[in-house]
């Protein structure tokens, strides 16, 4: 009875090499090795340009966007020839004007755009806001 239990305990090990292949097993893990490097930049970072904003967006921009500047992204806003106006946590904003254009800038502030919509009165009452 002894020896069946030693022999059964033996098979089992033997199986369990064959199906390791006698190979450690890999640790894919860098940090668990300890070889970790770390960027380190001062607070706040250097402002992203627009592109850097846009590709740092959990969603994708719409694609062909010009590129103004916010000072004429209010101007345009105030004037009514927006019909959509899209904000990103990024502060990248995505306008849609009346005439089928898509434009894109940078807002300063988060939520500077929702103030200037709301600024804006009658000329934007049927304006879509969407934010991210």
């Amino acid at each position: 009875m002894k020896f069946t239990w030693i022999l059964v305990n033996l098979m089992i090990v033997s199986l369990f090499l064959i199906a390791c292949g006698g190979r450690p097993i890999a640790n894919d893990n860098p940090a668990a090795t300890g070889d970790v490097t770390t960027e380190q930049t001062a607070y706040p970072g250097p402002k992203p340009t627009l592109v850097e904003a846009i590709a740092s967006s959990a969603y994708p921009a719409p694609g062909g966007g010009e590129e103004i500047s916010w000072e004429d992204a209010k101007t345009m806003i105030l004037n009514g020839e927006i019909s959509r106006v899209m904000q990103a946590h990024t502060k990248v904003v995505t306008l849609f004007t009346k005439d089928g254009r898509v434009l894109v800038t940078i807002e300063p502030n988060i939520d500077d755009v929702l103030t200037i919509v709301e600024q804006c009165g009658d000329a934007c009452i049927e304006t879509t806001i969407v934010t991210e």
